[in-house]
C-alpha cells in the first residue's frame, strides 16, 4: 500500500543522486511511496512503471530497467529473489524516513527492522530463495560465525582483526539483545573494518570503543526515532574515533 515518506533537503547535494538522470531520481522518490515500511519494494519492472509512471508513455520498460541498474551500480539498491520473485531494497531508507507506525506488511516474510540489510547482503542477487533454503542458509551463517568467534576468541594477540571486531561486537549483542548481530562479515565490511584497525590496531582500545557503545543509553535505542547503534555505524563518518575519544574523556 503506498505510504506518505519524506524528502529531505540533503538528498538533492548527494553526489549519487547526482549522477542519476532525472528519470531516475523521481522513480528513485516514487520506489519510497511503494515500499514497505524497511524500504522492501517489488522489482518488476511493470509494478515500478505502473506505480510510478502511470501517464507517462515516453517512459519505457527498458528505461525502468537502465534506471534501476544505474541505482544498483551506485549502491542505492540492493537486488535479491524470493520465491521467483525480485525485490529491490533501498539501503538508506531507515536513515532517512521516520516512521511513526510502522505496518506489519513485509515484501519478504520474516524480513526484521534491523537485519534486512543482512538479509539482502547474504545471499546471491540472482538466486531464488524460499523459505526452507533461507532456514538452512541462516543455520550455516551462524556455524561460520560460531567459527570464526573460536578463531578469533583464542588468540590473545594485542592486534584486531576484522574478525575479532565482529565477534567482540556480537558478544555485546548477547547481553544487549536491542543491538543487531552481526550475520556476515561482506567484503565492504570487512574493507572498512580494515581500515579503522589500520588507524586504531590495538585491541584494548577497541575494547573500549564497544564499551562507550553500550554506556550511552541513545546508542541502545532510548531516543526520539528509537533509532539503534549497528556494527556498520562504527565506521560511518569514523565514529569510532568519536567513541574512543569520549571513553578517554
Amino acid at each position: 500500500m503506498p505510504r506518505n515518506r519524506m524528502i529531505k533537503p540533503d538528498f538533492w547535494a548527494d553526489e549519487k543522486i547526482a549522477e542519476l538522470p532525472l528519470g531516475a531520481r523521481l522513480l528513485f522518490i516514487g520506489m519510497w511511496n511503494f515500499a514497505d515500511d524497511i524500504g522492501v519494494i517489488r522489482a518488476n519492472r511493470a509494478y515500478l512503471k505502473a506505480s510510478v509512471f502511470p501517464y507517462d508513455e515516453k517512459i519505457t520498460f527498458q528505461n525502468i530497467n537502465d534506471f534501476t541498474n544505474m541505482m544498483q551500480s551506485l549502491g542505492l539498491l540492493k537486488y535479491m529473489e524470493s520465491k521467483r520473485e525480485g525485490y529491490f531494497c533501498i539501503p538508506s531508507f531507515l536513515k532517512h524516513q521516520t516512521i511513526n507506525k510502522p505496518s506489519t506488511f513485509r515484501n519478504i516474510e520474516g524480513s526484521e527492522r534491523f537485519n534486512v540489510l543482512e538479509l539482502f547482503d547474504s545471499w546471491n542477487y540472482h538466486g531464488s530463495i524460499t523459505e526452507g533454503s533461507m532456514l538452512k542458509e541462516k543455520e550455516k551463517e551462524k556455524e561460520k560465525v560460531k567459527e570464526k568467534e573460536k578463531v578469533t576468541t583464542s588468540d590473545d594477540s594485542d592486534v584486531m582483526s576484522p574478525e575479532r571486531l565482529m565477534a567482540g561486537w556480537n558478544s555485546i549483542t548477547e547481553q544487549y539483545k536491542m543491538l543487531p548481530k552481526v550475520i556476515k562479515l561482506s567484503p565492504i565490511r570487512k574493507k572498512k573494518a580494515s581500515n579503522a584497525i589500520k588507524i586504531i590496531p590495538d585491541k584494548k582500545d577497541w575494547e573500549m570503543i564497544l564499551g562507550e557503545v553500550t554506556n550511552n543509553k541513545y546508542h541502545l535505542g532510548d531516543n526520539d526515532r528509537a533509532w539503534k547503534a549497528n556494527f556498520d555505524w562504527l565506521f560511518k563518518n569514523e565514529n569510532y574515533i568519536k567513541l574512543l575519544e569520549e571513553s578517554k574523556a
